[in-house]
């Protein structure tokens, strides 16, 4: 993500990356930035193959985007 930021990207993916690492550990944040992040790369329109192959590496592993919640630490938190 951070190497994507120093290059030519356009500025959807630009807010998108950078929301991403704002809110990247904050659980339910996280699903709604995530899912801004593979809206823009799969509407990025670059020819550069450096942007393309980081972009494809993003779509690839996007399972981990998303920050896991834990049961257990919901229910602590919920007094449960």
């Amino acid at each position: 993500m951070k190497r994507l930021l120093e290059l030519d990207i356009d500025d959807t993916l630009r807010k998108a990356l950078n929301d991403w690492l704002e809110y990247k550990d904050k659980g339910e944040a996280s699903r709604r930035v995530s899912d801004k992040v593979i809206e823009a790369v799969e509407h990025l329109r670059s020819k550069d193959p450096v942007i393309v192959q980081l972009c494809d590496r993003i779509v690839q592993d996007q399972d981990y985007l998303v920050k896991k919640i834990h049961l257990g630490s919901r229910r602590r938190r919920m007094g449960l």
